[in-house]
């Protein structure tokens, strides 16, 4: 028997920089051509019939109308994607296709209406709807889709509400609402989802609170609540979302505190709190994040200070206060944040003075005091950041190029 090897890759030399080039031998190229070309299917006019039966990917281009005639004999379609579709539209017998689909892309058609032939699609695990900028509303039985793992309806500004049968996506574990400016509320179902990991309600400014018990999303890790201007409160049960490690309330201009209970998430990382303008105070409890490592208050116009409780945050690397206008005290204790990296405290023209204990923070490599800066004690306050490496002291507020709050600065 003669066995005869071909190399999956030639050398083809050097490139004009030295690197190494390699080229796919041309019969293993061909031979892997013919392997998926079955699998694959190009659909650029809605009369194409080239969709085989054993096509299980498919990508529909420039079509205004959905392609049902070329879909006709495909049984084992997996994927379709929608590409440059912004024109299409859906009919009551669109989704009309094996039910062994797991991935639909529609993103930026002009859908209106999703027909209710979308809720057999019971294998469905991906839905992208991002953009669809006229659809109202969902299928009754949204929720017969119970395989479903993501969903993206970013940019759906003019949804109003979720079916009620939403709640019953369970093993949903990504959802994207950014951009649904026309959503007012979650709806009670919302909180039955109790394996979601990821919520993005970003833009969602109509949106004037959370259901109660939110909280009962307890997988949730990932929250962004930025932009959504007409929330006012946080439920008592945030406090439940123990795995939580991120959240953004950046530009939440209407919230006015957070819950007690927020000292709870004790898995928190990160927050964003940048534009809360109306926010006055912090819990006390807050001093309980131990693995919070970043927390920005910028423009926090209504913060005037800072609890005891914050020089627990032990793992803290990096706070801004930028703009915190308001701000008029730093609690002694600020000086026990020991592993603070990084510390803007431009425009902050409200504070007098920087406690004592600021000179502990030993680590400090950052530190932004522009606009601001006027203040008696500033050299005793700086003399301990034995390795800052930026110091920013430009435009001090009283604009004096002999600022004698500056003399003894080594």
């Amino acid at each position: 028997m003669c066995l005869c090897v071909i190399p999956l890759l030639q050398d083809s030399g050097k490139d004009d920089t030295g690197v190494v080039v390699f080229k796919m031998h041309e019969s293993i190229r061909e031979f892997g051509h013919k392997a998926i070309e079955a699998e694959l299917g190009l659909v650029d006019d809605q009369e194409d019939e080239n969709v085989t039966e054993h096509c299980r990917y498919v990508l529909i281009a420039e079509c205004d109308t959905w392609p049902s005639k070329s879909l006709m004999h495909a049984q084992k379609i997996c994927a379709i994607n929608c590409f440059l579709c912004s024109k299409m539209e859906l009919s009551d017998d669109s989704l009309s296709v094996p039910s062994c689909l797991r991935v639909l892309n529609l993103e930026k058609t002009s859908v209106q209406k999703l027909p209710h032939s979308i809720c057999h699609l019971e294998q469905l695990g991906y839905l992208n709807l991002s953009g669809c900028s006229r659809i109202v509303d969902l299928p009754e039985y949204f929720g017969n889709l119970k395989n479903l793992l993501h969903i993206n309806l970013s940019g759906c500004s003019e949804l109003v509400n979720l079916p009620e049968s939403f709640g019953m996506l369970k093993i949903l574990r990504h959802i994207n609402l950014s951009g649904c400016s026309g959503l007012a509320t979650l709806g009670e179902p919302f909180v039955k989802l109790i394996n979601l990991v990821h919520i993005d309600l970003s833009g969602c400014c109509a949106l004037i609170n959370l259901p109660e018990f939110f909280g009962k999303l307890v997988n949730l890790m990932h929250l962004n609540l930025s932009g959504c201007s007409g929330l006012v409160a946080l439920p008592g049960s945030f406090g439940m979302l123990i795995k939580l490690v991120h959240i953004s309330l950046s530009g939440c201009s209407g919230l006015k505190k957070l819950p007690e209970s927020f000292g709870r998430l004790t898995s928190l990382v990160h927050i964003n709190l940048s534009g809360c303008s109306s926010l006055s105070t912090l819990p006390k409890s807050i001093g309980y994040l131990r693995n919070l490592l970043h927390i920005d208050l910028s423009r926090c116009y209504g913060l005037s200070k800072l609890p005891k409780s914050f020089g627990k945050l032990q793992k803290l690397e990096h706070i801004s206060l930028s703009g915190c206008s308001g701000l008029v005290t730093l609690p002694e204790s600020f000086g026990g944040l020991t592993n603070l990296l990084h510390i803007n405290l431009s425009h902050c023209s409200g504070l007098s003075k920087l406690p004592e204990s600021f000179r502990n923070l030993k680590n400090l490599l950052y530190l932004d005091l522009s606009f601001w800066s006027c203040f008696e004690g500033i050299q005793i306050a700086l003399g301990g950041l034995t390795i800052l490496q930026h110091l920013n002291l430009s435009h001090p507020c009283c604009y004096r190029a002999d600022h004698i709050h500056l003399e003894g600065l080594k």
